[in-house]
């Protein structure tokens, strides 16, 4: 009678492990894309919008994506405030005053689970001396 060691153990367990369960798609170190956005004295008087396309995305996976605002002002820019409309948005920056012609750079992670079909997601960014938000979309199908 063949004695079986250890390391049949170990390789069947790795068999069997690899092969349950469902796997789940891992947010990459580094952004996928960076959208740069230039906050002017005219966008923090009047807002403005813009929109981040992700794409198709299976229901599970979490994405992220780098944000730049650029200070396109002559003075110092400091982010006041950020509002998130959905918890399925979570946004990382640094809050320290961005100097004129430099760039503040933001992570945003959209997480799809639970999700369905297309999805339109807003979050605002309110800088210092800003009458009205910045409106940021983000846009994604979801299956």
């Amino acid at each position: 009678m063949r004695r079986r060691g250890p390391l049949a153990i170990c390789c069947a367990a790795l068999l069997f492990a690899g092969s349950c369960g469902r796997q789940q798609t891992a947010v990459p170190e580094q952004p996928v894309a960076v959208r740069t956005v230039t906050v002017t004295d005219s966008l923090l008087l009047r807002g403005g919008s813009d929109t981040i396309r992700l794409g198709r995305l299976h229901e599970g996976e979490r994405a992220r994506v780098g944000l730049q605002l650029r200070n396109g002002t002559d003075r110092p820019m400091v982010m006041l405030q950020h509002e998130l409309t959905c918890g399925c948005i979570a946004l990382e920056y640094d809050r320290r005053p961005v100097k004129p012609s430099e760039a503040l750079s933001m992570q945003i992670d959209f997480d799809t689970r639970g999700l369905y079909g297309w999805q339109l997601k807003l979050f605002r960014l309110l800088p210092a001396g800003a009458r009205e938000p910045l409106r940021i979309y983000v846009e994604a199908e979801v299956e």
